[in-house]
């Protein structure tokens, strides 16, 4: 949970206008319905409290496959309003503060 939260702080302050993407918002409030899930999830004391448990991480983990499609999108939509020139002078910065996303 402590994770994702930071994630979404991160997103919220991307630079180029990619934190007002629609992608990125997208990925934002999946990031923050997964703190909710998590933090309304009650602590797993029983066997079919643990199946339950699993099923919201297994949906969260299923949600989150489709993060790098999305923020695609939100790359996309800044590269279409800037233009491809205007786009390719900061194309590098871009590209490092999403495999820095990534990464961490």
């Amino acid at each position: 949970a402590i994770r994702n939260a930071q994630l979404c702080k991160e997103l919220r302050v991307l630079p180029f206008g990619l934190a007002d993407t629609q992608g990125v918002c997208e990925v934002i409030r999946c990031f923050s319905s997964y703190v909710d899930r998590l933090a309304e999830s009650k602590r797993p004391e029983r066997p079919e409290d643990d199946e339950r448990f699993t099923e919201t991480l297994r949906g969260i983990l299923e949600d989150s496959t489709q993060v790098v499609r999305t923020l695609g999108h939100g790359v996309t939509e800044v590269r279409e309003a800037m233009g491809e020139k205007r786009y390719e002078d900061v194309r590098k910065e871009v590209d490092h503060i999403l495999d820095r996303f990534f990464i961490k």
